[in-house]
């Protein structure tokens, strides 16, 4: 879980490797921490996107990439 603010956006993507949720809001975050401790099969979904939008941000030949608007290397497990 995050703020949806500033660089975060970029770092967690909702959904996907997050949740992205209003930083003033208790309320939205409560219910994101709330749909994290009841669905634990989202949690995990959640930790595996996180995992590879890591590999995302991670040195290696195609660092920046993603930055600079240029396709990505598909993600593999080594």
């Amino acid at each position: 879980m995050a703020a949806a603010v500033g660089g975060l956006t970029t770092v967690v993507a909702d959904g996907t490797s997050g949740l992205l949720v209003d930083s003033h809001d208790a309320h939205d975050w409560a219910n994101a921490l709330r749909r994290l401790i009841d669905d634990p099969a989202l949690t995990a979904r959640l930790g595996e996107g996180a995992l590879r939008h890591a590999h995302d941000f991670s040195p290696g030949e195609d660092r920046g990439a993603h930055a600079r608007g240029l396709p990505r290397r598909p993600h593999t497990d080594a």
